[in-house]
Order: C-alpha cells, then structure tokens, then sequence
C-alpha cells in the first residue's frame, strides 16, 4: 500500500484532481476505484532514530455536544486500522472563542487494513465526522489531520508538532490513557515559515482573502501562525499558538509587532453569525470546481471588508519581510 497515495485517499476519497471533479458526479465509483488502487503492497519505511518521545493523553471528558457525537461516530465504527482520534486546540483545553474550529488529528494503522472494504469504511468515517466538524466552524478550511502510524517511527516535528497533540485528548476507544512512543527525524523548522509567508503574500496580491467569509478566515488563520512559525524558525522547536503572541511581543518591535495586536483584537471580537452553514456544506462538496463552489460561499460582512486595510496590508509586509530577515541571519 503506498503511504502517500493512502493518505491522499483517506483525506479526499479520489486520487487526482480530475477523478475529484468526476467524483462530483459519480461519487461511489470514483470511490470505491479509488479504493482499490490505493489498497495493494504495505510499502515499508526506515526508521531514523533522532530522539525518542514519550508521553500519555487522556480522555476528552468535556461536554461538547459535536464532539461528543464525532466521538460517538469513532468508537461505532471500531476499526482495528484506527489507531488513534484525538482533538488538539481550544476545544482540548476548554477554550472556546468564536474563532475556535476543530482542531483533530488521526492516527491509522495502516498494517490493520485488511481489505478495500475496510479502507472504504475509513474514508466513509471521515467524511462524517469532518462533516459534524463544520458544526463547530462552518468556515472550517481543513479536517482531520492524517498521520500514519508508522510515520511515528520517523516522525517530522516541524510538520504537526507533537506539543498541539501531547496537550490533546484521546476521543477513540474507551480506556482512560493514550500511550505514544515517537522517534522524531531532523527537523527543519524553518519551512513551515517559508510556506505560509509564500501563501499569504499570494493572498494579498491576487486580493482573493476579500472573496468571501470562507477565504477571509482562512487568510486571518494563516495570519496568526504567524508568531508560532517565526518562534519555531528561530529556536528550533514548537510553540503554542497563545504563548507565541506574549513571546512576538517582546521579540519585535513595537511598529513590526502591532499587527499582531490588531489580529489579537479581531480574533477576540470574532462572530460569524451570517454565515450560511448549508450553503458552505454544498461548496464544501464542490471546492474542487472553484468557479461553482465560489457562488455557494456565504458573502463577507462589510466590517471584515474594511479591516485589511491598506495601512495593515503594508503593516503586514513590512513585518514578515523584518520576520524573514531574522530567520536568513541565523541561517
């Protein structure tokens, strides 16, 4: 079984773009092909041992109707290739803003995967539970974050750090702890910088942020990674979002660091009351025909219009180019 190619599948249920357009229309054939060609020969990985990390989660205990019920939907299905369904962020740690989405990780074991069926049925179990996920954000630009259980013998840190998920809770099977044993590989913890700097400043020149509600939140969260990646880049290991926005304010300049005080502000004042939660459901099934599931996405509010301005936009620049900087002068 290629790891990439299942992977791919178990994120999108189709293996290109092209089939995904087809998969519209047709969406238990492209499924069910998809299935088969994915399921073949276990490809197997080398281990690289950098450091080794231990560490348990317990049980989500909170009282979360949607959670409850994704939890609910999980510990149904039993599958012996599931290996692990975790919730990081502010719903792990009873923090609930109305910016908050949800924030999952899921783990598989991709040895316990038996037959296509089962495979299908992993899909099948995604796609519902990301589904009940735009419960809690129907601006919600991504799902389940899949790790394969044997990328845990050479796991990439600078990708998804193991701090979001060590602060997690366990929302699969019953018992009370989770135990991981992860070997880490070479980190690089520069490029999750690089990345999101690239696709922000894309964002700004094609103007596509201003499109709708969905493409504004999506352009304000990859904003506020900002201070993690920056703090990651420069120290070479992660940090909590909410504890990089006390350590940007004492590491930048006050003109470089007012952005983020400004992002602070409209994360705090947060609501997203128009949003036409059918509506993002249908262009979420149509996000691959761009031109269509544009038309579906829910206007945005003349006040999350006018907060970019053109004041903030330079702002903006200005500091991730001072941010870039810093990180090519450690290098």
């Amino acid at each position: 079984m290629d790891n990439v190619k299942l992977k791919y599948y178990l994120q999108h249920g189709y293996l290109s773009k092209k089939s995904g357009v087809v998969a519209i229309l047709l969406p238990k054939l492209i499924n069910t092909i998809a299935a088969k060609k994915t399921f073949g020969s276990l490809q197997t990985t080398t281990n690289t041992l950098y450091s080794n990390q231990n560490f348990s989660i317990d049980n989500y205990t909170g009282k979360n109707t949607i959670v409850e019920n994704i939890k609910l939907i999980l510990n149904q299905y039993n599958l012996d290739s599931l290996y692990a369904a975790i919730v990081h962020g502010s719903i792990s740690t009873n923090e609930i803003v109305n910016y908050s989405d949800f924030d999952g990780i899921i783990i598989i074991d991709e040895l316990n995967i038996k037959s296509v069926h089962e495979l299908k049925l992993l899909r099948q179990l995604i796609i519902r539970t990301e589904m009940d996920m735009l419960k809690v954000d129907a601006l919600q630009h991504h799902g389940w974050q899949i790790i394969l259980k044997s990328e845990m013998m050479n796991y990439n840190d600078s990708n998804l750090p193991l701090l979001l998920m060590q602060k997690g809770k366990s929302l699969f099977n019953a018992t009370t702890t989770l135990h991981f044993n992860i070997n880490l590989n070479n980190q690089n913890y520069k490029i999750g910088f690089y990345n999101i700097k690239k696709s922000i400043v894309k964002k700004i020149a094609s103007g596509e942020y201003n499109n709708n509600f969905y493409s504004f939140k999506n352009f304000i969260s990859e904003l506020l990674l900002i201070p993690a990646l920056y703090y990651q880049a420069l120290n070479d290991e992660p940090i909590f979002k909410k504890d990089s926005f006390v350590w940007i304010e004492n590491n930048l300049e006050n003109k470089y660091n007012s952005i983020f005080v400004d992002l602070s502000l409209l994360r705090a004042t947060w609501t997203q009351v128009e949003v036409v939660e059918s509506n993002e459901r249908l262009a979420n099934k149509l996000k691959l025909i761009q031109i269509v599931s544009t038309l579906f996405r829910t206007k945005l509010p003349s006040r999350y219009k006018e907060w970019f301005t053109p004041i903030r936009k330079e702002m903006l620049l200005n500091t991730l180019d001072e941010i870039t900087n810093k990180i090519d002068l450690k290098n």
